[in-house]
């Protein structure tokens, strides 16, 4: 059954229509060996916009969804199964480049069964939207063999007027970015105080690679209430930490954002 949202109460209705394309599946990297390995595992949960506005537009936010969710690559299919697919025919082409089939030719399943199956999990999910934008929130994890796999969320909003990502230059005066860098840095160590009562400020500022380096990044999106930001793992501190999440309100960064950003996104 499709997904059917619509605008909030205060905005004109705009009805989208979303659907999942679902891929789960095995794939040898190279079937014609006698070994099953080395393998892939798929499990693919595409959402996209199924109904927006008319065909023409509809298409065109679809093929947005494939660029921020599936990868610029992927934008050029008129059919989110296609891109889908197209998607996972990528993946296992970069997954044999570095393999040579005779070196895999009579792998010991019972020896190296976890060291060569692989595996590929992607999901996207609608956080918010209105009649301006749609933010989305892609979760990719991978295992590519070694000690651990490798997981990350990205976020995008996309205009639903340009059909293009919302970026930073688009919400903020010329001078923000040391300005906004501060209030990331002062929310990220307010968090690790948080969750750590019993260390200092000085102490949670440790947790990161280079604290006063830190600064806005792309992954972002529009909320409702103000604009989270997420650092994925080994982008500011260690694996271990995982990611870092930084929310701020529209009111806290009113002295940042272009006069017409909020009209032009959040109050219509």
């Amino acid at each position: 059954m499709p997904l059917i949202l619509f605008g909030c109460k205060s905005q004109s209705k705009v009805t989208m229509e979303f659907e999942t394309v679902t891929l789960q599946k095995k794939e040898q990297l190279f079937p014609q060996n006698k070994s099953s390995l080395p393998s892939v595992e798929f499990d693919i949960q595409f959402l996209y916009p199924k109904k927006f506005k008319n065909e023409e537009q509809q298409l065109k936010l679809q093929q947005a969804f494939q660029r921020e969710v599936l990868g610029k690559d992927f934008s050029k299919y008129t059919s989110a199964q296609e891109s889908v697919e197209a998607f996972v025919a990528e993946f296992l082409k970069r997954s044999r480049e570095p393999l040579e089939p005779e070196e895999c030719e009579n792998l010991d399943t019972s020896s190296y069964a976890e060291m060569y199956h692989y595996e590929q999990a992607l999901s996207d999910t609608i956080i918010f939207k209105n009649e301006n934008f749609v933010s989305i929130s892609t979760l990719s994890s991978s295992y590519m063999g070694g000690a651990h796999g490798m997981f990350a969320t990205y976020y995008v909003s996309i205009d639903l007027n340009t059909f293009k990502k919302v970026e930073l230059k688009d919400l903020f005066v010329d001078t923000y970015e040391e300005e906004l860098a501060k209030i990331i840095r002062q929310k990220l160590v307010e968090k690790e105080r948080k969750n750590n009562p019993e260390e200092s400020e000085e102490d949670v500022k440790d947790h990161f690679f280079e604290f006063e380096k830190i600064k806005a990044n792309d992954n972002f999106m529009l909320k409702e209430t103000g604009i989270e930001f997420n650092y994925t793992p080994y982008e500011i501190a260690a694996f271990a930490f995982g990611e870092h999440r930084v929310e701020i309100t529209y009111k806290e960064l009113k002295s940042l954002l272009k006069p017409d950003a909020l009209d032009k996104y959040i109050k219509k």
